[in-house]
């Protein structure tokens, strides 16, 4: 399954679904793929309220160094041309508000590899082309 990206100023978007509190109902949210982050992280302020399944806290290294994120059990919504595919109960690290400068608030989610690693990313540099395949 292709799933839909788009690239703006040399960055790979995807606008997603996120659920964190109920499994049906999800949010559009523009996510950022991220092939240098081993995890998948949510800014805070887009959560309307709190997750339901909250797993603890995890140590993430980031381009400012070590932080401590709270992390949370959610579900996304990535289109596809057949449709969306749904991926359940994945950890989600939320970034506190302010705590890093360079997570720009032109994304609110980078796909880390743990999210990349579920599918085959192409890139073809001279037609600025990526294109993301889910395995089923």
């Amino acid at each position: 399954m292709r799933v839909s990206s788009h690239v703006v100023h040399k960055r790979l978007f995807m606008d997603i679904g996120l659920s964190t509190n109920d499994p049906l109902m999800f949010s559009s949210i523009k996510a950022l793929y991220d092939t240098g982050s081993t995890i998948t992280v949510l800014r805070e302020e887009i959560l309307a309220e709190p997750p339901l399944k909250m797993l603890g806290y995890r140590d993430v290294l980031g381009v400012n160094g070590f932080g401590r994120y709270k992390t949370c059990l959610g579900a996304l919504s990535l289109p596809t041309e057949t449709g969306p595919y749904i991926i359940e109960d994945h950890p989600i690290a939320i970034r506190p508000r302010d705590s890093d400068p360079n997570f720009h608030a032109s994304f609110d989610m980078i796909l880390g590899m743990d999210v990349i690693e579920k599918g085959v990313l192409t890139v073809d540099g001279p037609g600025a082309a990526f294109v993301f395949d889910i395995n089923p």
